[in-house]
């Protein structure tokens, strides 16, 4: 009586054993595949951030190194440059020497002309201008002045260079002056 009925709820409890231990493994299997995925990710996603490192330390380095370079070409026509105004110079004060047969001329604010600190430059009058009157000033008539015999008073002087100028006039034709 108990022999028949056995056998089968064994099979379903073996069935239902293997199928739990199945289920395991599957579900171990999908884990660990799971895991080498994340894994993997993070590993590419660590190479690029070190990539991503070592493409700006070039950059940076190869930056520095241009920079390098451009002080150096400065340095090298700066010195370049002093080298050239040196010999200029020297040359300059030989040819000065040989010129006028006495020693270099003063360094510069000696009072030598062009200089900065030099003494003021002196002021000559032009020839044909007004001498200055008393205290310096420069005495410059104002008047028109009619020539003499013409009775309308047609012809004034200008009162800059003398010279006759008609009473339409607006300019002087010497020295263009405008005219009262």
């Amino acid at each position: 009586m108990f022999g028949p009925r056995r056998r089968p709820i064994l099979g379903t409890a073996l069935v239902i054993g293997a199928s739990r231990a199945s289920a395991r493994r599957e579900v171990e299997r999908q884990t660990a595949a799971q895991a080498q995925r994340e894994w993997d990710v993070q590993r590419a996603a660590e190479q690029q951030v070190r990539a991503q490192r070592e493409e700006e330390e070039r950059i940076h380095r190869a930056a520095e190194e241009k920079q390098r370079r451009k002080e150096e070409e400065e340095e090298r026509v700066k010195r370049a440059v002093e080298e050239a105004v040196a010999k200029s110079t020297a040359a300059q004060q030989q040819q000065q020497g040989q010129y006028y047969g006495g020693p270099p001329p003063p360094p510069p604010g000696m009072g030598m002309p062009g200089d900065v600190m030099g003494p003021p430059p002196a002021y000559v009058a032009a020839p044909g201008s007004v001498p200055p009157g008393p205290g310096g000033l420069q005495h410059v008539p104002t008047v028109v002045m009619a020539a003499q015999g013409d009775p309308k008073g047609s012809v004034r002087y200008c009162t800059s260079c003398g010279t006759s100028c008609d009473v339409m006039d607006r300019f002087c034709r010497t020295c263009g002056l405008r005219q009262v």
